[in-house]
Order: structure tokens, then C-alpha cells, then sequence
């Protein structure tokens, strides 16, 4: 009879007796579960090199024959890992762990899956490129999104969760056309928020914080709808 693990653990003595056939069925049960057509980096390098990907094959995880796009599992880039996207490329499903980047220097379309559809817990650093479709993006508590000119399309949500934060090199001109949902830190050096259609949302929820640092005009817009329930603070000047 196999004990449920709450007993065993709270009895020495039973567990001094298991018979090995199972502690072999208890070490037998995975961590977590993989399922086929997933993949998740072996090291750095360009996305579209098949070389630094591995795919899972049901059993377990083999060298890939090509790189991964929206048709396949779950991507993960793991830890220790950067990966930058260089030409055009549809994904979802994609994890991008603490202490791993991922670099976007052309256009990505983001394809809405199951769950979040690009998810955020090292660097994404973002490259005067665009970033379009219907997927979500979250950025998680300790990640940080590097925005450097591009845009993000009219059927992105962006979701910078508390403890996150989003920088921009100077003067950076950027342009949301989605909905941008800050419960992180965001700052801004100068540089200007365009936008390029609807629905253009920018939304500073509850523990958000919008810094607006050597902001003012004529030099500097700000085109998106603005709600605030969280923090703005702004240096030399209004904003429009």
C-alpha cells in the first residue's frame, strides 16, 4: 500500500521500510511537464540558427532541425542565454527566464495562443523595429524592457507588472498604437510617446510609476490616452 506523501513524511519509521520499488515511483515523477514540439535554447545566438535550439520529441529533448515559430510549443530562452531576432519572424508562447535576454532588432509578429504570449522575467531590449499582431506581452516583477525607437501595433497589450521597470536611451521616439498597462517603473529621458491609431492607451495602474525626466515642450509629445492611479512625476515642463 502506498502511503499518501503527507504521512511519510511525518513518519520516520515507515519511511526507514519503503520497499525501493517506491521510492523508485516517487523519484520517477517529473518536476515539470514538456510536451511535444517545444523547444528551449542550448546557448546565445541569432533565433533563426537552428544550431542553438533544442526541440522536445516526446520522449525527450533532441537537437533541432530548425528554429521555432507560432506553430510550435512552448519557447523557452533559459538563463545565461541571449537571443536576438534579426529577421522578421511569428512567435508565441515564448519565456524568456531570469537572467536570459532577448533581443528584437526586426519586425516580430506576436500570434495570440494559449496564456501569455510573450513573457518577460530577464531583458527584452527592443530596436527601432515593430511589434505587431494580437498577442499580450508581460513583464514580469524584476524584468526590464529596453525600448530604443519602433512601435508597438494597434492589437498589442503590454503588461508591466509591479516591480518591473521600462527604460529608454535619450531622446528615443516611440510610438504605441496598443494598450500599455504599467504597474512597474517607467522612465523616460526626454524623447517623445507618438501614437499612429487607436486604441493608444497608456493606463498607470495602482503601483505604477511614470517618471518624465527633462520632459517639455515644444520638444517633447505625449499622443496616447492617459489614466492614473498610481505615481507621475514630471520635470521641466507639461506634457501634451
Amino acid at each position: 500500500l502506498l502511503l499518501p506523501m503527507k504521512h511519510m513524511r511525518s513518519n520516520p519509521i515507515i519511511l526507514r521500510f519503503l520497499p525501493l520499488t517506491i521510492w523508485a515511483t516517487v523519484i520517477a515523477v517529473p518536476l515539470s511537464a514538456q510536451t511535444e514540439g517545444d523547444y528551449r535554447t542550448i546557448g546565445s545566438g541569432n533565433w533563426s540558427s537552428a544550431a542553438i535550439w533544442e526541440r522536445y520529441d516526446g520522449e525527450e529533448f533532441i537537437a533541432a532541425a530548425t528554429f521555432p515559430t507560432a506553430d510550435d510549443g512552448v519557447i523557452t530562452v533559459q538563463s545565461g542565454h541571449t537571443v536576438s531576432i534579426t529577421t522578421a519572424v511569428t512567435i508565441d508562447q515564448v519565456l524568456v527566464l531570469s537572467g536570459a535576454t532577448l533581443n528584437m532588432a526586426a519586425q516580430v509578429t506576436l500570434a495570440d495562443g494559449p496564456g501569455t504570449d510573450l513573457s518577460i522575467a530577464g531583458a527584452w531590449n527592443f530596436t527601432n523595429v515593430t511589434l505587431i499582431g494580437t498577442g499580450n506581452v508581460e513583464v514580469t516583477a524584476g524584468a526590464d524592457f529596453t525600448w530604443t525607437g519602433g512601435s508597438l501595433g494597434a492589437g498589442i497589450v503590454l503588461d508591466l507588472l509591479a516591480s518591473s521597470t521600462a527604460t529608454f536611451d535619450p531622446n528615443a521616439s516611440v510610438t504605441n498604437s496598443g494598450i500599455i498597462n504599467n504597474a512597474g517603473t517607467w522612465n523616460m529621458e526626454s524623447g517623445n510617446l507618438w501614437s499612429s491609431g487607436t486604441p493608444s492607451q497608456f493606463n498607470n495602474l495602482a503601483t505604477g510609476v511614470l517618471n518624465l525626466n527633462g520632459w517639455q515642450l515644444p520638444n517633447n509629445s505625449w499622443q496616447n490616452a492617459l489614466t492614473n492611479a498610481g505615481v507621475i512625476n514630471k520635470f521641466n515642463g507639461l506634457t501634451r
